[in-house]
């Protein structure tokens, strides 16, 4: 026969509460028949627990008496905290945002998608199975919207535009690429995930995550470079070798002939890690333009 803990130990400060939960040699279970009693319950004979069920009933009973004999009322999650029962006050629920608004309709009644249709919403009833609890997902949306607007103006990445609104797949009109994922836990402490676990993740999860053209040692991506050396000539010659191998070219994801964006050099450290981004000049260009244009960024925008 195994005595059951009063929670948070010791007797509660409540008065008669303690009769309730009684103390470690107050309290049993009786697991053949499934019963709780108690042995002394201070003299109140009048409660006689039988079932799990008329426990919890009698515990409702105590919190009620308490509430009318007290000035201040208590919540029952107030009182069950202050005798020691752990309470679970975390919410989790689907959140999406831009990288500086948060979109869900229901939290923000001012959010401007400034698409007719909802980019941000559709997508996150797509992906809604992948984001587990505690974890964000960033990522980059591309092709088109809901009602055929491009995301990204002239960048089809090999979408194709929708004909009717309510037709509108996942890798077939628009794709996501997921570039980080980090983990929340319950004390606000935020964990970054490593490149191969964002792979891992993705690859389980059966999502596209940003294309990968070299995983390794940077000193390894260039026989050249293991001559070097001085920082400085090092430095100057990876940005040349990455300009060389990657920028100023047509974007290969897409359809039409746009300029590549360029890459990002991401390098992980144990708790976060750093990236640095290494942009084409025909893009900066074209981004120059659509300035000129008065074409709004929304990236930069939201």
């Amino acid at each position: 026969m195994k005595h059951p803990q009063q929670p948070g130990g010791g007797r509660s400060q409540f008065p008669d509460i303690g009769d309730y939960y009684g103390t470690d040699d107050d309290l049993y279970y009786d697991s053949d028949n499934i019963e709780y009693f108690f042995d002394n319950a201070g003299g109140r004979s009048d409660y006689d627990v039988e079932t799990i069920d008329n426990f919890y009933d009698l515990i409702r009973e105590r919190i009620n008496e308490y509430n009318e004999e007290q000035d201040e009322k208590l919540t029952d999650e107030e009182i069950l905290k202050k005798l020691g029962v752990n309470i679970n006050d975390k919410v989790y629920d689907l959140l999406y945002s831009s990288r500086r608004v948060i979109k869900n309709d229901d939290l923000n009644t001012q959010a401007n998608h400034y698409y007719s249709s909802d980019v941000w919403g559709d997508v996150a009833k797509t992906f809604e199975y992948a984001v587990q609890k505690g974890y964000t997902l960033y990522g980059e949306i591309v092709g088109y919207t809901r009602d055929g607007a491009y995301i990204q103006k002239g960048y089809d990445y090999g979408c194709i535009q929708p004909i009717y609104e309510d037709e509108y797949v996942e890798d077939v009109h628009y794709r996501v690429y997921v570039y980080r994922i980090t983990f929340t836990n319950e004390d606000g402490n935020v964990s970054e995930l490593s490149w191969r676990q964002i792979k891992a993740y993705c690859q389980h999860f059966g999502i596209n995550h940003v294309p990968e053209y070299y995983f390794g040692k940077l000193v390894d991506f260039d026989k050249s470079l293991k001559k070097i050396k001085s920082d400085e000539e090092f430095n100057e010659t990876i940005i040349k070798l990455l300009e060389e191998k990657y920028l100023e070219k047509y974007c290969e994801f897409c359809g039409n002939r746009v300029p590549s964006e360029g890459i990002v050099l991401r390098v992980d450290e144990l708790f976060n890690f750093d990236a640095y981004k290494l942009k084409s000049f025909a893009f900066m260009e074209w981004e120059s333009k659509q300035l000129d244009d008065n074409i709004i960024d929304i990236e930069a925008e939201q």
